[in-house]
């Protein structure tokens, strides 16, 4: 609702804000650039996001957000000759279009009959706004530029603000849940927004009208009740009595009960933390009893694995065909004919029983607890070969000529045929490399980029390099391939296939895998079952389900019968892990402990011992572990994560312990050693680049200290629910840090630590 109920650029304005290049129409290249930039579009080297534009000779790329792909204008003096989606990373045509459609990117773009100065110059009026700020923004909007802060001054540039309504085609159909809900929320917003604007003209900053940013609650139901709609509304049964003479009033009647306390009954008479066997009973008495059961799984994956669990448990199930069936449509396939197990696919959290029908419906958190809901945004992450992003002035790297600098793409006719070049700086000349002879050029990853020195072309200085680097990493690679040739030789222990509690725990996380972190959890699993031992390192972003990895490593290690020892640099990312691990191992037989200085002396040596008499499955601590003092029964699997912050020392006791015992590496940021070896295929690698659901990118903003700014950011994070952390380098300056910040936002509440 809080969207829906927003004002927006009316459609006129916009229509006109909008423009398009057709294939074998006059278009020219100056006037499109104009209208580019005029409509919000950033100019830049190369196209890499929506809302960008390159021109490079006769030559324009435009990302209009319309489009997945940016699109490439090839003009032909004043005609356009073709227009072709083309891939952002690799610069490579995907196919032809007859059109390209852009619109305005901004909300502060000035349309048709709009006066952004008068309104602005009214708005500091009022506000008594210092005037050198008023006349600083009044400049930029002069100059077409955009400034921090300027969406809160988007009615400003439009001669009056439309709602999304008018958007809608005719015979639109609203379907409206909750409708006193929806406008209470209209309410909800425009009181803040009130608040909000109050505070601002406190302050004496600028502030506009809060109706020109949102319909009030009257204007919302106007809007929602101009248009056919279907209304939800939650229902209270009554039961009147009838009136003497009268007939009972007519009433529907239905008999179900809620299935919500069945994962509650399932624990209560779980054994041995499993409750596989508690399930299949009470599967096995509804069904003898002739219901029709339909079980609804979020996912095809997760319906296929419950089916296998189950099958296990010597039931079976049938897997429900079609997308999306789930709850009443699974009802809707029901025959009717007799005791049956179906499970389906589809987004149900709550299932329900109809004891007259001997019907169930159960959903899999009814069964294994809580899980997210949230679809998994496909992976943008580019490959380790990307060259995407490259700017003017960056350093390369040529197979054959060494470290250069590059300078662009130009384009150079030979013979009559006109090609893209890149234009490669070296000292001494320059290299323009054809497009098509990409994989001879790589990013420069060593060092900064202002104390390199540039190879010359021709010169013996990178055939020096390339010499001195050979027989360095030959050197090197001997000693890895000999530990490595060692461990292969050994035998290893091959762990068991995952079995039915192994199933569970996998239905019991909490949210659903990325593709990459499935694959990641296959291959660490596939190695743990072969016979030689495991070094495989996984390679992931900040939260992007690594500890998964681990965790799924972890059980099939103890269920095997072994240890597990996992290493982190840091007390603090100790106690995180074994909080992790506590948790989730907490409805399974592993018993988990922590081993780090947070542990009192007394405390260290009892969990020792319990290490050396098998009686700790998983031991999560840091470079404690190694002690010689720590000695393990039967261990398994050792889990290091962030190894690049472990010392040589500790490397080197790692090396002593993990000749036949398989080792899982998780890391952000490899050692260039480490990804070496893994590129190489001295060491397994897995990348996990699918980000989880509703990541978003980290945005940062350098600019000067601004106590307005820094106000306004608070407020608006707040506003959202969400924390804020003020980070500073000197502990004595806090405690006054603490009170401006208390001063800045006196509704928040502050806390100081250091």
């Amino acid at each position: 609702a809080a969207g829906l109920f927003r004002r927006v650029i009316p459609p006129g304005p916009f229509l006109q804000l909008c423009g398009s290049a057709t294939v074998g129409t006059a278009l020219d290249r100056d006037t499109l650039v104009r209208n580019l930039l005029r409509v919000g579009f950033s100019r830049t080297q190369i196209v890499d996001d929506p809302g960008t534009f390159a021109v490079r000779g006769s030559v324009i790329d435009v990302f209009s957000p319309l489009y997945r792909h940016p699109v490439r204008i090839e003009l032909f003096g004043d005609d356009v000759e073709s227009l072709r989606l083309f891939d952002a990373a690799t610069q490579r045509t995907l196919r032809p279009v007859e059109k390209l459609v852009f619109h305005a990117v901004r909300e502060t773009v000035a349309s048709a009959g709009a006066d952004p100065r008068g309104r602005i110059l009214a708005a500091a009026d009022h506000a008594a706004y210092p005037s050198s700020k008023t006349r600083s923004i009044l400049e930029c909007i002069d100059a077409d530029e955009s400034f921090f802060g300027i969406e809160a001054l988007a009615p400003a540039f439009h001669q009056r603000m439309g709602s999304v309504f008018e958007y809608f085609p005719d015979g639109t159909r609203l379907i409206i849940e909750d409708p006193a809900a929806t406008l209470e929320q209209a309410r909800r917003e425009m009181s803040r927004l009130r608040e909000h604007a109050k505070h601002r003209l406190e302050d004496h900053r600028l502030a506009l009208d809060p109706h020109e940013f949102l319909l009030d609650e009257h204007e919302a139901h106007a809007a929602l009740c101009e248009r056919p709609r279907i209304e939800l509304q939650p229902v209270e049964v009554e039961r009147p009595a009838a009136a003497p003479g009268e007939d009972p009033p007519t009433r529907i009647r239905l008999d179900a009960v809620p299935t919500t306390g069945l994962r509650a009954e399932l624990l209560s008479t779980r054994g041995e933390n499993d409750i596989g066997d508690p399930l299949a009973r009470k599967l096995s008495a509804w069904l003898g009893e002739g219901y029709r059961v339909h079980l609804v799984a979020p996912g095809r994956g997760h319906a296929e694995r419950l089916s296998g669990l189950l099958g296990a448990l010597g039931l079976s199930p049938k897997l429900g065909q079609g997308a999306g069936k789930t709850g009443l449509t699974a009802l809707a396939d029901d025959d009717g004919k007799g005791a049956s197990l179906t499970i389906w696919s589809g987004p149900l959290t709550r299932g329900f029983q109809l004891p007259s029908d001997r019907v169930v419906v159960i959903a899999e958190e009814e069964i294994f607890g809580p899980r997210s809901h949230r679809p998994t945004p496909p992976s943008k992450a580019p490959s380790f070969g990307d060259l995407a992003g490259m700017n003017d002035g960056d350093l390369i790297v040529h197979d054959e000529h060494g470290v250069g600098r590059y300078r662009g793409l130009t384009r150079i006719a030979i013979r009559g045929v006109t090609q893209d070049f890149l234009h490669l700086e070296y000292s001494g000349g320059a290299l323009y490399l054809p497009v098509y002879r990409l994989g001879v050029v790589h990013r420069f990853a060593g060092g900064s980029a202002e104390t390199v020195r540039l190879d010359k072309l021709g010169g013996a200085t990178w055939v020096e390099k390339r010499r001195r680097v050979s027989a360095e990493t030959r050197k090197m690679a001997e000693e890895l391939l000999q530990l490595y040739a060692q461990r292969r030789a050994l035998p290893g222990h091959a762990f068991p296939a995952p079995d039915v509690m192994f199933g569970e725990f996998e239905e019991s996380f909490a949210f659903d895998e990325t593709p990459d972190q499935e694959r990641a959890i296959r291959e660490v699993l596939g190695d743990m079952q072969a016979d030689t031992p495991m070094d495989r390192l996984v390679c992931g972003d900040v939260g992007y389900g690594k500890t998964e990895v681990a965790l799924r490593a972890a059980l099939l290690a103890v269920l095997g019968g072994r240890q597990v020892a996992v290493l982190a640099p840091t007390t603090v990312l100790v106690e995180q892990h074994f909080v992790t691990f506590s948790e989730r191992f907490g409805d399974f037989p592993v018993r988990v402990a922590s081993l780090s200085r947070f542990r009192r002396p007394a405390e260290q040596k009892k969990i020792i011992r319990k290490i050396e008499e098998g009686k700790v499955d998983v031991v999560v601590g840091t470079h404690r572990l190694l002690s010689r003092d720590v000695h393990f029964k039967n261990l398994g699997l050792i889990v290091v994560d962030e190894e690049q912050r472990f010392g040589v020392t500790h490397k080197e006791r790692l090396k002593e312990m993990r000749s036949q015992v398989d080792v899982l590496t998780l890391t952000a940021t490899p050692i260039p050693r480490t990804l070496q070896m893994g590129l190489a295929g001295l060491r397994e690698i897995s990348v996990i680049a699918t980000p989880p659901a509703d990541r978003l990118a980290i945005r940062t903003f350098v600019c000067h200290f601004d106590p307005e700014l820094l106000g306004e950011a608070i407020a608006k994070e707040l506003a959202r629910g969400g924390q804020v952390f003020f980070v500073h380098n000197r502990i004595e300056d806090l405690a006054k840090w603490a009170r401006e910040i208390r001063a800045i936002a006196p509704k928040a509440r502050v806390a100081m630590a250091h």
